[in-house]
């Protein structure tokens, strides 16, 4: 008779695709979880690994016990009971692959002025702002084919660079410049894509140089590089002295975040290269005896102020706390708003929105493919 953990096992090595539709779920070409008539819902499958993550609520490489517990809001002991008394044949996993090194394919523009309006217009950032990333090669103008489209597509994008500490490409991302909802109805009509091949724990980040000082080093993380961006600009002042890095995390992340921190530690590209797991090194601290006082390390969670948001600073705090400063750090909710993030609080802060009374926050001036125009 086979123990437990040979069950849960077996529960564990199910196809996930099959238990997906076991469960009634849906599920379109680009492995996305879909109810018709009705946007994708955000939770993706990645079925060469048998996992499935959802971003939006911290959810990320979970296998189909999870899937059960959270569909049928089960525990884990009836999810595997659901699993192993089911049709769902067991997962075969292909050959692992060497990861080949990211290589940068965006072309890059010869002008910057379609992103600078982009940025400027539509997402209320000052030229100074803009001209600080783009004068460090952190963003630029691109032409992009955007995926699942026919060849020959092409859109202007402006283009967020991931780089390491030695100064090389690992990454990257684009964020449409053309609003075009029919082409893009999941991204609100404008393209948003990581570059295929990106290092999956590396977001896009502005570091500091080194402060002779002894200072404390000072993280914050955004769930986007446009969030990151509007803080910088907000709270221009505590970026012009001392020990900081600001990383993007492209969602809410954990493993992104314990990535970045290793980075900003590190100092030197030899010595990060030196950890052999860094997107776990948040856990690593946790498992040791001593952790990092407020006066060395000072994490800020400056993700969107709404029930997701919250529920990863809850996440992070529950989880290292007691080994790390950590601090909540979310824009503030004026009259009428049930979420704000850091970018439409930096449009609140020029009176470029209104809340509408359906509680949304919506662009006093609508920036349309128009507005590129001369």
């Amino acid at each position: 008779m086979p123990t437990y953990q040979e069950i849960a096992e077996m529960a564990h090595r199910k196809n996930i695709l099959d238990v997906a539709a076991e469960l009634g779920m849906k599920v379109d070409e680009q492995c996305r979880w879909i109810i018709p008539g009705e946007k994708p819902k955000g939770l993706t499958f990645k079925p060469e690994y048998n996992i499935f993550s959802w971003w939006s609520h911290g959810i990320e490489g979970k296998d189909p016990i999870a899937l059960v517990m959270l569909m049928k809001e089960c525990s884990r002991k009836e999810a595997i009971k659901f699993l192993v008394k089911g049709e769902a044949q067991a997962f075969s996993a292909p050959p692992e692959r060497k990861r080949e090194p990211f290589k940068y394919y965006l072309k890059e523009s010869k002008t910057f002025d379609y992103a600078k309006r982009f940025l400027r217009d539509a997402r209320g950032l000052s030229e100074e702002t803009i001209d600080i990333f783009h004068s460090r090669g952190l963003i630029v103008q691109g032409i992009y084919h955007p995926r699942k489209t026919p060849i020959g597509t092409t859109e202007p994008v402006v283009g967020f660079k991931n780089f390491d500490l030695a100064g090389n490409i690992i990454g990257g991302s684009v964020k449409g410049i053309w609003y075009n909802i029919e082409r893009h109805p999941d991204s609100n009509g404008r393209v948003k894509d990581i570059l295929k091949g990106s290092d999956g724990y590396s977001g896009f980040n502005i570091l500091s140089k080194p402060s002779k000082e002894k200072l404390p080093l000072r993280v914050y993380a955004f769930e986007a590089n446009l969030d990151l961006m509007s803080y910088f600009e907000l709270h221009r002042e505590k970026f012009k002295t001392g020990n900081f890095m600001l990383i993007s995390m492209e969602g809410r992340k954990e493993k992104v975040l314990s990535k970045a921190i290793l980075m900003a530690i590190s100092h030197t590209q030899e010595i990060f290269e030196k950890s052999k797991k860094p997107e776990t090194f948040l856990e690593f601290v946790n498992r040791s005896t001593n952790g990092f006082p407020p006066e060395e390390l000072e994490i800020h969670l400056c993700v969107d102020n709404d029930a997701a948001g919250k529920d990863f600073v809850q996440s992070i705090t529950d989880k290292y706390g007691a080994k790390f400063s950590i601090t909540e750090e979310l824009p503030p909710l004026h009259p009428g708003q049930t979420k704000n993030d850091w970018n439409d609080e930096l449009k609140h802060s020029k009176g470029m929105l209104e809340v509408t009374p359906t509680q949304r926050a919506t662009p006093k001036k609508k920036f349309t493919n128009e507005s590129l125009k001369p």
